[in-house]
């Protein structure tokens, strides 16, 4: 009898021993899974943001005046791809979105589009087409056009694109 009971009690203490590991093992396990599917690429699309504005801050002058500069043009066209992959990533984007303060995905949408803008104004084929002769249509004024893009860029990702300090609606 004192001997069932003394193996009955090492049998209680062993199991409440695997539970409290098991236990652990889950919680470590369920806390891997959470910063792989979100917190990983909140963290993915918050640099890409950053890189973002880091580009339009670096090449604002050639931006705004529309130097014809094909890398720059790239690396723009670039950020604008980087954004929309990087915002798919992220599971549960309306919670996340909520939760990090992202901008939505419309918005990253948008901005990514006038990131292209940006990038094909920043083409010199492109303002040498609209020079050339064959060249039919209006001509833009890309300084203009790229202005008011980089503006919305700002706007939209609530980044700086500007070191005159705007204020951000």
């Amino acid at each position: 009898m004192v001997v069932s009971a003394y193996i009955s009690t090492i049998d209680r203490q062993s199991m409440g021993t695997f539970l409290t590991i098991l236990a652990g093992v889950c919680v470590f396990v369920i806390g891997q899974v959470l910063v792989k599917l979100v917190i990983d690429p909140v963290q993915q699309l918050k640099v890409a943001i950053s890189l973002t504005a880091n580009t339009l801050l670096k090449h604002r002058a050639k931006i705004t005046n529309a130097t014809p500069i094909d890398d720059v043009s790239e690396a723009v066209k670039s950020h604008a791809a980087d954004l929309i992959s990087k915002a798919a990533l992220v599971s549960f984007y309306p919670v996340t979105e909520w939760l990090f303060g992202l901008p939505s995905k419309a918005k990253i949408k948008e901005a990514a589009q006038q990131l292209n803008l940006i990038g094909y104004g920043l083409l010199g084929a492109a303002q040498q087409h609209e020079n050339s002769v064959d060249f039919n249509g209006k001509k833009t004024n890309w300084a203009i056009q790229n202005t008011i893009a980089t503006d919305e860029v700002e706007r939209l990702l609530g980044v700086e694109t500007s070191f005159q300090g705007k204020r951000r609606k």
